[in-house]
């Protein structure tokens, strides 16, 4: 019976040590346990029982995804020997970042908005660390990738290549128009995906245009 106690106890602190050893990556990565359940695959009930210390015995199989998750070995996860963090991995981690939706008529005035002035806010779980916002497709330009009313987010900083998908000020318009830029040689042009290309002709991008945002997440049925 003492040699039973004596597991139990042995359990319940190694139990401790990972629920306080998980705390600390997950603090450290910037992450919390929404994001660590859907990276790994490991319900959040679980993950939240180990933080607690509820779980007395985790498996072998949790053990080793956690482990190489947050790239280190399962003894430093249970405590047996030093942890080092590793925060080079912080970059690798979505992170939730708060997003304003503008309207296209502030698309325009964007780099001099205050985005605390904004109403409505989503939560993105995104790794862009430049200027980003957000704004309802206005029309069928884009269809049937991009259909009306689905939610687009741009960085404003983020360099276009042969293929992005753009928010554009052209030189001719009074409004900017989401478009897919085509790079042939030296020339880029933007091209509507609709199949109706009597209304949507394709434009030429000069230097006189103005890039206001590369597309980087799209969020359908937001409600």
């Amino acid at each position: 019976m003492y040699q039973c106690y004596l597991k139990q106890f042995a359990t319940k602190k190694m139990s401790k040590n990972i629920g306080e050893i998980l705390k600390t990556l997950i603090k450290s990565h910037d992450i919390n346990t929404m994001v660590l359940a859907r990276d790994t695959g490991i319900g959040q009930s679980v993950i939240s029982r180990l933080i607690s210390g509820e779980t007395f015995d985790p498996r072998t199989s949790t053990l080793k995804t956690l482990s190489r998750y947050f790239n280190i070995t399962i003894n430093q996860l249970l405590g047996e020997i030093p942890l080092k963090v590793d925060t080079t991995m912080t970059d690798r981690i979505p992170k939730t970042l708060h997003v304003p939706i503008i309207s296209w008529e502030e698309i325009a005035m964007w780099s001099h908005l205050d985005t605390k002035e904004k109403q409505k806010i989503i939560l993105s779980d995104i790794t862009s660390k430049g200027n980003v916002y957000a704004v309802y497709m206005n029309d069928d330009s884009m269809y049937p990738v991009f259909s009306k009313n689905m939610l687009l987010i741009f960085d404003f900083d983020k360099p276009p290549v042969d293929g992005s998908y753009v928010m554009v000020k052209h030189r001719t318009q009074a409004k900017p128009e989401f478009r897919q830029l085509i790079k042939e040689q030296n020339i880029c042009y933007l091209r509507a995906l609709s199949p109706d290309s009597t209304k949507y002709k394709v434009r030429m991008f000069t230097s006189k245009d103005k890039h206001m945002g590369t597309l980087i997440q799209v969020q359908k049925n937001f409600n």
